[in-house]
């Protein structure tokens, strides 16, 4: 949706419709532990959600 002329009219509509869920976590032996758990706070926040909708993606709960 963001190439030149590409329009969004709407979600596909019933069984056509795509849904996925996304899951993330860090490992124990991460040498990077915090900056993971940065990334993660950061595609949970309220920006990420606003961002996804803003594309037409829709938040858990929506």
């Amino acid at each position: 949706m963001d190439l030149p002329g590409v329009v969004v009219i709407g979600p596909l509509p019933g069984d056509t419709a795509i849904s996925s869920t996304f899951s993330g976590g860090v490992l124990a032996s991460s040498a990077q532990a915090g900056r993971a758990l940065e990334v993660l706070d950061l595609l949970g926040s309220d920006t990420a959600t606003r961002a996804a909708r803003a594309r037409g993606m829709r938040a858990p709960g929506d």
